[in-house]
């Protein structure tokens, strides 16, 4: 049976690592437009974001159904002769699929960290505004 030992690496390699890179990624896309395109570049930044988080679960669920169709043809072939032996195999065989996803899912951040190195930073700040993130918060009483 497939325990956690194959579950629980990739989820430990990707979960940690994935949220907290949102919102610097967000805060890099904004600093780099110039004032005047600040609100479409904030709404390219989440439409990409969601577009690609649709494209994503889309594909991955074509991947791992089809991925489990296979593995279970293969284990169980044509003939299901016991229904209770069936389940436990597709039981076992899903869980072997979304550990198979998540080590996919670490390598593909693994290759997108080679262009991410290979950017350079700006060394000018886009003039007449501050960073996102350090903005000055309006007070309603002038505090």
């Amino acid at each position: 049976q497939i325990g956690e030992a194959i579950v629980a690496p990739p989820i430990g390699l990707l979960g940690p690592r994935l949220g907290p890179n949102f919102s610097p990624i967000r805060a890099a896309g904004l600093n780099a437009a110039p004032a005047e395109r600040l609100g479409v570049a904030s709404a390219l930044v989440i439409i990409l974001r969601l577009v690609g988080m649709t494209i994503s679960v889309s594909l991955l669920t074509t991947i791992a159904s089809n991925r489990l169709a296979v593995l279970a043809a293969r284990e169980i072939g044509v003939n299901m002769a016991d229904t209770i032996s069936a389940i436990d195999t597709y039981a076992r065989l899903t869980v072997r699929v979304l550990a198979e996803l998540g080590w996919l899912g670490a390598v593909v951040c693994g290759v997108a960290l080679i262009p991410a190195l290979l950017l350079r930073r700006s060394r000018k700040p886009v003039e007449n505004r501050p960073a996102v993130g350090k903005e000055r918060v309006a007070r309603p009483f002038g505090d």
